[in-house]
């Protein structure tokens, strides 16, 4: 009547209690609206669509552009999530594909943790030269005002009480 794939087709057979099965046809209507159902709600969870140029590299220079563009890519977080947390990837792959712009907030935040730690590190002092706060060179007058010379730069990083 209506086999599964692999079974044999009764309906030459049997057309007349075949006939009788029509109503079990109604079965696949079900489950297509169900999909379709689902499906139509598993879009409506999509993100809508990121504006056009809101996360380009020049936009991200500023302040304001970069709030616009993170704001902007918040809907869309379910496209990237963390291991392990829910995604709508595989229902939304069109509209996530449109958020590729958001990977410029993640270049823009390491460029300035970089310049952040190179800041950080120029503050550092230089580095002191070899031997000059020897116990050796510190029996002597301007061996002790050397190596009080050569420390100088670096007092931030003496702990404040002395220790």
């Amino acid at each position: 009547c209506m086999p599964p794939d692999g079974q044999p087709d009764c309906l030459m057979n049997c057309s007349g209690k075949c006939f009788m099965y029509q109503p079990c046809l109604n079965l696949a209507t079900v489950i297509e609206e169900k999909e379709a159902k689902q499906a139509k709600a598993a879009e409506d969870q999509c993100p809508p669509g990121l504006p056009s140029g809101v996360c380009d590299m020049s936009n991200l220079k500023t302040h304001e552009g970069f709030v616009a563009c993170e704001e902007a890519c918040t809907p869309a977080l379910c496209c990237m999530p963390p291991d392990g947390q829910p995604d709508c990837l595989m229902n939304c792959s069109g509209k996530c594909f449109m958020y590729q712009p958001c990977l410029n907030l993640a270049t823009v935040i390491e460029e300035k943790e970089a310049k952040q730690a190179k800041a950080a590190e120029d503050q550092c002092p230089p580095g002191l030269p070899s031997g000059v706060c020897d116990m050796s060179n510190l029996k002597t007058h301007e061996g002790f005002v050397a190596c009080e010379e050569a420390c100088t730069p670096a007092l931030c990083c003496m702990p404040p009480d002395g220790q």
